[in-house]
């Protein structure tokens, strides 16, 4: 049995801290995978809904589909839920003391999503 008073599910009966496997879940880590996995569908939706005509010297980009209107803010909407789950995986870790996978796949998935967006609006508005 554990008489230690300070004892806690993160340290032994001694009181020293155990070692943390790297896959450990923390509800902010899947939190901001979560989201960052939001983001990312709703960037492929803006992105479905984008067309590019090239016939003339300088691209004419319109918006076809239920959403035409919303382009814009679907996609800025999008890149701010990214940034919220990125700094939402920074602070899981900062929390937990150590890297959490979790929180690293949604700090790539959401560095993801900027460069992809970038590429898409590079494509779209390439001259």
């Amino acid at each position: 049995m554990n008489d230690n008073p300070y004892a806690s599910p993160q340290t032994d009966e001694s009181g020293d801290a155990k070692p943390a496997a790297l896959g450990t879940l923390s509800r902010l880590g899947v939190a901001s995978l979560l989201l960052a996995l939001f983001a990312s569908v709703w960037l492929l939706i803006a992105v479905a809904h984008v067309r590019a005509d090239r016939t003339n010297r300088i691209p004419v980009v319109t918006s076809e589909g239920p959403f035409a209107g919303y382009i814009a803010t679907i996609t800025w909407t999008a890149l701010a839920v990214s940034l919220v789950a990125g700094i939402l995986a920074m602070i899981a870790m900062q929390e937990a003391g150590r890297p959490l996978l979790l929180a690293i796949f949604a700090i790539a998935l959401a560095a993801a999503n900027f460069g992809i967006t970038f590429y898409c609006w590079v494509a779209i508005y390439e001259d």
